[in-house]
C-alpha cells in the first residue's frame, strides 16, 4: 500500500510526465569572481545551503529542502537544486552565466538514511528564484 501511494503522489507532483531540469545562460557584465559572490550570496538569501562549490572551476550548486506533501506517508524527500556556472566564453571573451533548476525526489529508505534521487523538471517556486536570481547575477 505504501508503495502505490508513493507511485500515485510522485505523479501528481511529477505532472505525469517526465522531464529535464530546466537551464538558461546569459552573458554577464560583472567579471567571473564577481559574478560567483553573487551567486552564492542569492542562494544564501533564498534560503539554499551550499553543497557544491568549486571556484577554480566556476561552479557552485545551492539545495534546499522543500515541504511537498507528507514525508511519513509518501517516504519521499523533496529537494529544489540551483546549479551555477560562470565561464568566459571564449568565442566574445565574456563571462557567461549558467543556471540549471532542479526538483529532486529523494526516496526514503525504511530506517532512513539516503535514499535514491530522481531529478524532474524544477517547480514553479524554484523557476521564479531562479529567474530573479538570473536576472540579479547576470547583469
Amino acid at each position: 500500500m505504501k508503495t502505490l501511494v508513493r507511485a500515485v503522489f510522485m505523479l501528481i507532483l511529477s505532472g505525469c510526465v517526465s522531464s529535464l531540469p530546466e537551464s538558461t545562460m546569459r552573458p554577464t557584465t560583472r567579471p567571473v569572481a564577481a559574478t560567483l559572490d553573487c551567486i552564492i550570496s542569492g542562494l544564501n538569501v533564498r534560503g539554499f545551503t551550499l553543497v557544491n562549490s568549486d571556484r577554480s572551476v566556476g561552479v557552485i550548486a545551492g539545495e534546499k529542502k522543500t515541504r511537498r506533501g507528507p514525508r511519513l506517508i509518501t517516504g519521499v524527500n523533496t529537494f529544489d537544486r540551483i546549479t551555477a556556472s560562470v565561464f568566459t566564453d571564449p568565442a566574445t571573451s565574456r563571462a557567461m552565466l549558467r543556471l540549471l533548476a532542479t526538483t529532486i525526489f529523494e526516496d526514503v529508505p525504511v530506517g532512513g538514511g539516503v535514499g535514491k534521487r530522481d531529478e524532474t523538471e524544477p517547480s514553479d517556486d524554484l523557476r521564479e528564484q531562479a529567474a530573479s536570481l538570473l536576472e540579479e547575477c547576470g547583469k
